[in-house]
């Protein structure tokens, strides 16, 4: 748990020294997935803690783990070679936006249809029978 907290400690501290750096939309595309990676660390961490109910923090964790793939496709679109985002070709703009529509699964379904968790209490199997 304790390295958990040192990698949240060190991603936040990247990405406020990228915002730091690079105070454009540049600094933002770059300093978004990590603050993204740090948060998603905080919701499963949150989930092990027993501080709260584990499906609320799983339901948080199902929700930044879908913007992981936009916000990193979007940061390499723009940082991956020395065209930038005004010139993007129509396949990877239609990538970006499948890649967005990936967060829409985790806000529509029920956090207990998307997980298959048998330490939690309350986890499903896909077919719905409890796992215990």
């Amino acid at each position: 748990m304790v390295l958990s907290y040192i990698a949240v400690i060190i991603l936040l501290a990247g990405a406020a020294r990228l915002l730091q750096k690079e105070r454009s939309r540049t600094g933002l595309l770059l300093a978004a997935p990590l603050v993204a990676t740090a948060l998603l660390e905080v919701c499963d961490l949150g989930a092990v803690s027993g501080l709260a109910a584990p499906f609320t923090w799983k339901g948080c964790s199902l929700l930044v783990e879908a913007l992981l793939p936009p916000l990193w496709l979007l940061c390499s679109l723009n940082y991956g070679r020395d065209i930038g985002a005004g010139v993007w070709s129509s396949k990877a703009r239609l990538a970006a936006l499948a890649s967005v529509l990936l967060v829409a699964v985790p806000a529509v379904f029920p956090v207990g249809a998307l997980l298959y968790a048998p330490d939690f209490p309350g986890a499903f199997f896909l077919w719905g029978r409890r796992t215990w």
